[in-house]
């Protein structure tokens, strides 16, 4: 009975180290949320009585991330001792550039929304004929008469 015990023990911990090697994080996900997942992952594997190095677990994350942290994670293994360094280490660090991008992207949006404020305020629109009612002055975005069906060919 103990032998068959083992070895549901040992598939269990093969199935989550599958799972551990398998794991990426997505484009939408936040480091904490992709790291809180893995950490259950990498509990379990020790709870099973598998020894998992923490440097395992941070170059599994270096690995891991997305292609908005490629710049990040090639910094830190290049000029980082990964060996020693902790994962609390690099998940801080991750999530100090996820907030530093996070804050650029937001910057960049509502540079575009004002430049687009600022090309639709000068534009001429005296010369421009609007498709629904043919009178000059308008989009027929902005046409305040009743839309026109579209005739067939």
């Amino acid at each position: 009975m103990c032998v068959g015990a083992e070895r549901v023990k040992e598939a269990k911990v093969q199935t989550l180290k599958g799972e551990f090697e398998s794991l990426m994080m997505k484009d939408s996900e936040k480091i904490e949320d992709f790291c809180f997942k893995l950490s259950g992952i990498v509990t379990n594997i020790r709870v099973l009585g598998e020894a998992m190095e923490e440097s395992s677990v941070v170059r599994k994350i270096l690995r891991a991330v997305p292609d908005k942290f490629l710049q990040i994670a090639s910094n830190i293994e290049q000029f980082e001792d990964v060996k020693a360094m902790s994962v609390e280490e690099l998940v801080g660090r991750l999530k100090a550039h996820e907030e530093r991008m996070k804050g650029r992207s937001e910057q960049s949006e509502q540079q575009q929304l004002l430049l687009a404020k600022k090309w639709k305020g000068r534009l001429d629109k005296s010369k421009i004929k609007c498709f629904n009612c043919n009178i000059y002055g308008h989009f027929a975005s902005e046409c305040d008469k009743p839309r026109r069906k579209k005739e067939h060919c």
